[in-house]
């Protein structure tokens, strides 16, 4: 293994695996990009609901 965790992967030769290549890297970064944003969204939410009078229910009334 490489320090700081580079690797060289080769870039594949074929067109339907270079195709796969693609298509699973824009997978990867929609996931990221959609993880992060449902992360703030809800860290968001749960901040201008608790600047509510009623609050967070979960935390005014316990479970």
């Amino acid at each position: 293994m490489a320090p700081g965790g580079n690797t060289f992967v080769y870039v594949p030769v074929d067109p339907i695996s270079h195709l796969l290549s693609n298509v699973f890297e824009f997978l990867w970064r929609f996931l990221a990009g959609f993880t992060n944003g449902l992360a703030a969204g809800y860290v968001s939410h749960l901040a201008l609901d608790a600047a509510t009078p009623r609050s967070i229910p979960l935390l005014t009334t316990g479970l």
